[in-house]
């Protein structure tokens, strides 16, 4: 995979279907993006890519750049159960993209890891946000758990790089690796519920959640016949995409 100029894939990883997620980083103007892609165009160059192969390493399920006013290293890959990918790696961008809630949306100064997140079809950044201090910092690791944390590893020369209280070494010594966990969890937001009672039955509907992080799996339906009852679950609606139920079994 590449354009008409030069590419360096760094990191690759596998999920559960086969399917490959790779990053690296292109000098390419004319490096191959997908139709929807979340960024289609080189900023500065090199901009870091991530692009998805199917399974059979035959489709290009996605790819997209992602960069800002210089030089833009993707360097690790991981991808989470829902195909989310994460990505790590250093930027000298003072406007690499971030995200409303992310850690730093500031470039500090040098070189600063960054940290971000595309969602399952590479046309979303969801989360992005920058990591330094300083001085130069070179994000070259990254995994993530099933609670959708990331962790993160490379090394610094900053005195400033950010701590925890507490860590287990605070105090820098020349330069010295890292090992940083970001929280990416987001939830979903909570839908507004309606109930009309019409003779014998009540009908509930709801709006459609906007979908955090994870992937919503459906809805548990509660039923309490009094306030000194205890809320008993009457039903679990598979899918997102269920906004009504009509209950008379209790009435």
């Amino acid at each position: 995979v590449g354009g008409s100029s030069t590419e360096y894939g760094n990191d690759i990883a596998i999920d559960s279907s086969g399917n490959a997620y790779i990053t690296g980083y292109t000098y390419s103007s004319d490096f191959p993006t997908s139709a929807d892609a979340y960024s289609k165009t080189l900023k500065s160059g090199p901009d870091t890519f991530v692009f998805k192969l199917n399974s059979t390493g035959k489709g290009l399920v996605y790819s997209t750049y992602l960069g800002g006013n210089s030089t833009d290293i993707g360097y690790s890959i991981a991808v989470d159960y829902a195909g989310n990918a994460y990505i790590t790696g250093y930027t000298y961008s003072t406007d690499l993209p971030t995200s409303a809630d992310a850690y730093s949306k500031t470039f500090k100064s040098g070189c600063d890891v960054f940290v971000s997140r595309f969602n399952s079809t590479g046309t979303q950044l969801i989360y992005s946000t920058y990591l330094g201090g300083s001085d130069y910092e070179y994000g070259y690791g990254i995994a993530v758990d099933s609670s959708g944390n990331a962790y993160v590893a490379g090394y610094t020369y900053s005195t400033d790089f950010p701590v925890t209280p507490g860590a287990y070494d605070t105090t820098l010594n020349s330069y010295e690796v890292f090992v940083t966990k970001i929280s990416l969890f987001i939830p979903p937001s909570s839908p507004s519920l309606e109930a009309i009672l019409n003779y014998d039955t009540v009908y509930l509907s709801w709006n459609k959640p906007t979908v955090g992080s994870h992937p919503i799996k459906g809805y548990q339906i509660y039923r309490a016949i009094s306030p000194s009852v205890d809320y008993q679950p009457l039903v679990f609606l598979d899918g997102v995409d269920t906004t009504s139920y009509a209950d008379s079994s209790g009435l």
